[in-house]
């Protein structure tokens, strides 16, 4: 037993030894696989991407990216539709339109589904005859039943519906927000969609949460009340799942005074956002980044060349990292 333990210990040594080597070498240790995106101001996506074009940085070791092919294959796409009672007629007009033109112009390869949330349940589950939609949306955009489970609690049940992780699975959030009530802490769906490459893209028709301000009371005298006063910001938002996820977010109800409207030029609008990001969902950018340690932060930007000529454009990535895969 003590001659296993001792081999256990050598080899283990050993290997630690040659990464620290490698490390020292400047030579890659572990890839990362990344699903990119460079997105213009209004959404549309770019073509073209090359290495030269990114820049990519990672603390405490060297990044640098190894290859950069486009990736087009089959996309798997969930829709969540928020039907709570809050949700007005005008908003579910918008969310069907949106999903109708997104299906209209849908590639034959791909597959899609549909769950709603906060109200009667519909359900398309992934891959069924699309021509099950047309019959489905018409039921959703006039349902108003009782409220019923969280946003966030359908978004963790819905990535149960992505067997078997498939590179670019989607999906595609209707929303007020994602701060009302709910059973599953916000940790664990985006643990969820981490661990199945899931991006999420979103249509908020609410007012974002930014933060709140909270007073704390340090003292308490005859002469008064000592107080501190400090700002908590929202970390749990559409924005935040969209984005760290490697997709984005659009919000339609940029008035908090006043509801959507389903005029048609907001109706045209919707359309052309839904087809972009449906765009986004179905054609980026298989990024290996080669790096000399697991990195805690990972960043991906436009060199300065590009960002003069294409002001305002995004990379989107995922925040959250996977895990290094073997050097290549």
């Amino acid at each position: 037993m003590r001659r296993f333990k001792l081999t256990i210990v050598l080899a283990f040594e050993i290997v630690s030894m040659l990464m620290c080597s490698a490390r020292a070498a400047g030579q890659t240790v572990c890839n990362i696989d990344l699903p990119v995106n460079v997105i213009a101001s209004d959404g549309r996506v770019l073509q073209g991407l090359k290495p030269e074009l990114l820049v990519v940085t990672a603390k405490k070791t060297q990044a640098q990216i190894s290859n950069l092919v486009p990736e087009s294959g089959p996309r798997r796409v969930l829709f969540v539709m928020e039907l709570g009672r809050d949700v007005p007629i005008p908003a579910r007009t918008a969310m069907t339109k949106a999903v109708a033109e997104i299906l209209a112009e849908a590639r034959p390869e791909d597959s899609f589904g549909l769950v709603t949330t906060r109200g009667a349940q519909v359900e398309v589950p992934l891959g069924r005859d699309r021509a099950r939609f047309s019959e489905a949306l018409k039921v959703a955009e006039g349902l108003r039943g009782k409220d019923a489970e969280g946003v966030l609690d359908t978004l963790s049940r819905a990535t149960g519906w992505f067997q078997n992780a498939q590179p670019g699975d989607a999906i595609l959030v209707f929303t007020l927000g994602l701060e009302g009530q709910h059973s599953v802490a916000y940790s664990r769906v985006v643990n969820a969609l981490n661990l199945r490459g899931i991006r999420v893209f979103g249509f908020l028709f609410g007012s974002l949460e930014e933060g709140s301000f909270n007073m704390v009371i340090t003292s308490v005298s005859p002469s008064g009340i000592g107080s501190i006063t400090g700002y908590v910001p929202n970390r749990e938002s559409i924005r935040d799942l969209s984005w760290g996820s490697g997709g984005y977010y659009v919000q339609e109800a940029t008035d908090p005074q006043h509801e959507y409207k389903a005029t048609d030029t907001n109706l045209q609008a919707i359309r052309t956002k839904a087809s972009r990001i449906y765009s986004a969902v179905t054609e980026y950018y298989r990024v290996t980044v080669a790096l000399g340690a697991q990195p805690r932060e990972l960043s991906l930007s436009l060199a300065d060349g590009v960002r003069k000529k294409a002001p305002g454009a995004m990379v989107l990535y995922p925040r959250q990292l996977p895990s290094c895969g073997p050097p290549r």
